[in-house]
């Protein structure tokens, strides 16, 4: 697993870039290698018991990836065909939002704090993700193609308040709106929601 995870790592880092965006488009099928990013997401890669470093390492560098990736278009379009909505809304849904001021450390002796924030880190993670995939984000450094179709399936499936939420930078609110019950005249999100 420590070679998928560099490898990953490697993948997710020249998605930074347009020239190794253009170079993952060019591959002989790109959709492949979306699939098998959904794949690193969802944990479906996972064919033995790992150890819970390498496949949480593998998890945050492919949400890295798809954020760096949904810069473009066309990228965009594959890994939402490939699937990869559902464990990134998934993941939103596996915040803690009573752990918000624990923060992984090496040191933690505890393994159940240490899970549950990387959990919650990777939730971040996954909000950013799909608000770029949107392409609603408001930082001028996170603006991506707009998905006008996308946005419409998340604002049915999310509502439209909490929907809009993706856009901001911050996402601590949305995380905590979706974890938590909220019965305001502007948001309704409840446990029968979830």
């Amino acid at each position: 697993l420590d070679i998928i995870s560099h490898i990953v790592h490697t993948i997710a880092g020249v998605a930074f870039y347009e020239n190794g965006r253009s170079a993952i488009l060019s591959l002989a099928d790109p959709s492949r290698l979306c699939l098998n990013w959904t794949s690193c997401i969802s944990g479906n890669f996972i064919v033995s018991k790992p150890g819970k470093d390498a496949a949480s390492s593998i998890k945050k560098f492919a949400l890295e990836g798809v954020s760096n990736m949904a810069k473009e278009s066309e990228l965009q379009n594959l890994l939402i065909g490939s699937g990869i909505i559902w464990p990134l809304t998934k993941n939103l849904l596996n915040y803690d939002p009573t752990l918000e001021d624990v923060t992984t450390s090496e040191n933690d002796d505890d393994d159940l704090n240490m899970s549950q924030a990387t959990t919650n880190a990777q939730a971040r993670l996954s909000a950013r993700a799909l608000g770029m995939l949107c392409g609603v984000l408001t930082d001028a450094s996170l603006v991506t193609p707009s998905n006008p179709v996308l946005l419409a399936a998340l604002q049915r499936l999310l509502t439209t308040p909490i929907a809009r939420m993706l856009r901001n930078k911050r996402t601590l609110e949305l995380l905590r709106t979706l974890n938590t019950n909220i019965e305001t005249p502007v948001r309704i999100w409840n446990i029968q929601m979830r």
